[in-house]
């Protein structure tokens, strides 16, 4: 098999790690226990809206200038009453983050077929990276999850002083791939916002791993698996 990339970058959360169970069904979860209706036709679109918000977009950073950091996480669970039709004070927000982040306790796990491509591609040759939006590093974890021998480096976007979809951030992991050019990279996330908008933005190609299928129209190629994602590498 001939990949045409010289380096290969992944996101981590969501990419290749999963929580279990997953972040987004528990958020539903607490909405609906606390009496928040959700209507399951509309849930894809907030779904979308979450991973939008947590991008760094204008309103998150209009709830940071607010709340400041300590105050984000109940801003976001305003907002989220908002977006599945219920107009919750900031009380509620309150009472249910502290909910939320006493109650949700997830496993984590490589995500299937993680290992199968990882090893494929250090056997081709290909530079391979983790470049996460985390604010500290993440290598323990990474060798907790058994996937930290197949990378080459890793980066968290806090130390470069920013966050995706910020260009720099991918810059940054371009130079710790070798100084492989943008053009010959390919970023792999699972956030259509953060990732492949800031990827695309910093020269590179892009792939979504879009699992849950909330993307439906979005420019690049889409995958549901990281065995769809070999398939599109092999062609």
């Amino acid at each position: 098999m001939a990949i045409r990339y010289k380096a290969i970058i992944f996101d981590l959360d969501d990419t290749l790690r999963l929580s279990t169970p997953p972040f987004l069904d528990r958020l539903r979860m607490c909405l609906e226990t606390a009496g928040v209706p959700v209507r399951t036709e509309t849930w894809h679109g907030v779904e979308r809206w979450i991973h939008w918000y947590w991008a760094q977009s204008p309103e998150i950073q209009e709830d940071v200038k607010r709340y400041g950091q300590d105050g984000v996480w109940t801003a976001f669970w305003q907002r989220l009453m908002g977006k599945v039709g219920y107009h919750g004070d900031r009380e509620e927000a309150l009472h249910l983050s502290e909910r939320f982040l006493t109650e949700y306790r997830p496993r984590s796990i490589p995500r299937p077929g993680a290992h199968e491509i990882l090893f494929q591609l250090r056997w081709e040759g290909v530079t391979l990276g983790v470049l996460s939006n985390r604010s500290q590093p993440f290598d323990d974890e990474l060798h907790a999850l058994g996937l930290s021998a197949y990378f080459d480096f890793t980066l968290h976007a806090l130390a470069v002083g920013t966050f995706k979809p910020d260009p720099r951030v991918f810059h940054a992991a371009l130079e710790r791939s070798g100084a492989v050019a943008p053009s010959e990279a390919l970023y792999v996330g699972d956030n259509y916002y953060a990732d492949v908008l800031g990827a695309q933005a910093a020269g590179m190609d892009a792939v979504l791993i879009d699992e849950r299928g909330i993307y439906g129209d979005v420019e690049c190629p889409v995958v549901r698996s990281l065995n769809d994602l070999m398939a599109l590498l092999s062609r």
